[in-house]
């Protein structure tokens, strides 16, 4: 029987390597400017990134999106209702644009499977308006880069769904193809998770009721507990969020406290399921993993400071996660919106970027080590222009033809499934089962962590029993594939958890 509390991304080093990219997709971002200030083009190709200039949006805001080809060739982006080419030119404007900019994040961009060049725009139009708990639609928009000669233009456009909060993220699906994006609705404690296949998104979401409701808290003042981000862990099997939670009379941060969750997600049901609480914390906007999910960052304000905090995701029990918590960056203040680290963005260089007001961008240089290690570093990539205090790029981590390759590994390609072939339960905690199909006449297992390492090979021998001891393996992703010799015949995903 499947758990749906976690589940584990599937790799296998070898035979794979042909298949795999660097994580040309996110190689270029937008980031918004700030009021009269134009945004800016960013490059994270080469191990030092680059501001490669003004890009001329039409309002700023605090979220952008922006998609490469699988060489890193930028094709198109979109802020504030409007799709732009790779040189700035609108593709198409929407009427709503301005509202659209004022959503935490409002916009995301999934390749479409089983297609070359068309891409889906999921969005968020707006945010809520004052004295209404309601949210106008989403909506995706179909794009197609054959169009306009390789400039782009959107084909379809559907809107659909209320009362979002200002939360969307998404992640690869289980089955190797199709892909996820989350939405988190206002009001109520549900998630919902629509599918992206071949025909598009499906607009009728796999709706998860987990973690605490997002409602108003504050009567008729600014309705900001919908604000915050909500990330995936690179793997796809954690989910992160926030809200900032803001209180009606400014000086009071301390005692309004925000929303800071995680939960589990079933990357082949798209279930979501809650883990644990992360109390004490206050205006909490951006939070994000480190690549391999040991690590969680939270950024907030307190009446005194400013602070981005690490937890150790593999300390143990809740409570020894929640004693793990680590303060890598402070700042005191005197006026709440000055330096206050707010979005958090996974970049291909593998750092965790930080947005705040100004002319540069924080960065955690080695996210995956432990306290001080992880290497904070304030205003380490200087910008040509000001940006808005939460402006940030909002993109997938990983996508089936394009994976991000941390030194040393290959990172998670797609899943194939054997059929006939299984392993449970799952998760496990010391032993684990096999059901192999007919007809292998070399079996061998292969077993992978979440940063692509293989930690166990059994063959033939120890395959053909059927069971694998996996007492030795700590707590988290592990990947479990299926050989006959050299030729690889599927993969499973597996966690190991006690």
């Amino acid at each position: 029987m499947r758990s749906h509390r976690i589940i584990l991304t599937a790799c296998f080093i070898v035979p794979w390597i042909g298949h795999l990219h660097g994580q040309r997709r996110n190689e270029n971002a937008l980031l918004m400017g700030y009021t009269q200030y134009a945004g800016s083009k960013l490059n994270f190709a080469n191990t030092t990134p680059l501001d490669l200039g003004e890009f001329p949006f039409l309002a700023w805001g605090e979220c952008s999106s922006a998609i490469s080809d699988t060489s890193g060739n930028f094709l198109f982006g979109f802020g504030t209702g409007v799709v732009y080419d790779h040189v700035g030119g609108v593709i198409d404007q929407s009427l709503w644009y301005e509202l659209n900019g004022d959503v935490t994040q409002g916009s995301l961009i999934f390749p479409r499977p089983g297609t070359t060049g068309v891409y889906d725009l999921f969005v968020i139009k707006n945010a809520p308006q004052q004295g209404s708990d309601v949210f106008v639609e989403a909506a995706c928009l179909s794009v197609d880069m054959a169009l306009n000669g390789g400039l782009g233009g959107v084909t379809a456009s559907v809107s659909f769904g209320a009362n979002y909060t200002e939360k969307l993220c998404g992640t690869p699906h289980g089955n190797g193809t199709d892909y996820w994006a989350l939405t988190h609705e206002w009001g109520t404690n549900a998630f919902r998770a629509y599918r992206i296949d071949a025909a598009g998104l499906d607009t009728v979401p796999m709706v998860s009721l987990a973690g605490s409701p997002h409602t108003e808290a504050y009567g008729d003042c600014l309705r900001t507990n919908y604000q915050g981000e909500m990330k995936f862990s690179y793997a796809g099997h954690l989910i992160a969020l926030c809200t900032q939670n803001t209180p009606c009379e400014e000086g009071s941060w301390a005692i309004q406290p925000a929303i800071v969750q995680l939960f589990h997600f079933n990357d082949l049901t798209g279930d979501v399921s809650y883990w644990m609480d992360l109390p004490d914390h206050h205006m909490t906007y951006g939070l994000d993993f480190s690549q391999d999910g040991s690590k969680l960052y939270v950024a907030g304000s307190d009446t005194v400071v400013h602070y981005v905090d690490q937890y150790d995701l593999d300390a143990g029990d809740t409570t020894a996660i929640i004693a793990s918590r680590y303060r890598v960056y402070d700042s005191t203040y005197t006026e709440i919106s000055s330096l206050r680290p707010s979005a958090m963005s996974f970049a291909p260089d593998g750092r965790l970027y930080v947005s705040h007001l100004g002319t540069s961008l924080d960065a955690i240089l080695h996210p995956d080590l432990p306290g001080a290690d992880c290497g904070y570093t304030v205003g380490y990539f200087p910008l040509a222009n000001m940006h808005y205090f939460a402006s940030h790029c909002n993109q997938l981590k990983r996508y089936h033809d394009s994976e991000y390759k941390r030194p040393g590994t290959v990172g998670f390609p797609s899943v194939v499934q054997a059929p006939g072939f299984g392993a449970w339960p799952n998760p496990a905690a010391s032993v684990l089962h096999l059901g192999l199909p007919n007809g292998i006449v070399s079996p061998d297992i292969h077993i992978c962590d979440a940063t692509g390492r293989t930690v166990h090979v059994s063959g033939p021998q120890a395959a053909r029993t059927g069971t694998i001891d996996v007492s030795s393996l700590a707590n988290g992703l592990y990947t479990v594939s299926l050989l006959d010799g050299s030729r690889i015949l599927g993969a499973t995903r597996v966690v190991v958890q006690r």
